[in-house]
């Protein structure tokens, strides 16, 4: 009798233990192995490593769009504010310019005053801006044709980390990963108790 009640209590708790274990490992196999380990004629090679470069292609088909998108590089870059920008930051450089030239010579503060100076710099904001447009436009054209954006993409994303990947992974989703692996244990668990159950009614009526 004590052995057959042993044996009805460890088939459910045998059976929780292979499914904690499994889930567990079903999730340790998205990135185990990082490299292929030929064993007897098979290959063991994570999910992830070996799949790297099919993944890649999917993200820059499905998300790359949502990820860069060149209609809205275009909008920032034809935007009036960032034409402002830069042509604020040339004007400052042109300050800058003429201050360590010619700031020391007393020839240029007669031929040259302050006011015809901001006349100066007023009027070349006034031309870079009017220009811009122009000027980015052809400039993003030529980087459009120049740049494969989307292998760039794919460029980077297979050079993520895996290890660092695998470590961030499991710090922002470690709830979720034991909840997993408890779940695991629960269906182990109850296919346990099923188990045992149909052993205890083999066992009563063989008796």
């Amino acid at each position: 009798m004590i052995p057959q009640t042993a044996t009805l209590v460890a088939i459910p708790l045998l059976s929780s233990l292979v499914g904690y274990l499994s889930a567990r490992g079903a999730l340790r196999f998205l990135f185990w192995p990082r490299t292929p380990i030929r064993i007897a004629g098979f290959t063991l090679w994570g999910v992830i490593p070996s799949r790297k470069q099919e993944l890649g292609a999917g993200l820059v088909r499905t998300a790359g769009p949502g990820l860069f998108s060149r209609e809205e590089v275009r909008q920032t870059v034809m935007g009036m504010s960032f034409h402002r920008e830069i042509a604020g930051a040339v004007s400052r450089k042109v300050d800058v310019f003429i201050d360590e030239q010619f700031g020391g010579n007393p020839l240029v503060g007669v031929l040259l005053p302050l006011k015809a100076r901001g006349r100066m710099k007023a009027k070349l904001v006034e031309e870079l801006e009017g220009g811009m447009p122009a000027f980015m436009e052809s400039l993003l054209a030529s980087v459009e044709q120049q740049v494969d954006f989307d292998h760039m993409l794919h460029q980077k994303i297979d050079a993520l980390d895996l290890r660092a990947l695998e470590s961030v992974l499991r710090v922002t989703t470690a709830k979720e990963l034991r909840r997993i692996a408890l779940l695991g244990a629960a269906l182990g668990l109850v296919v346990g108790l099923a188990q045992a159950a149909l052993v205890a009614g083999a066992f009563t009526r063989s008796h």
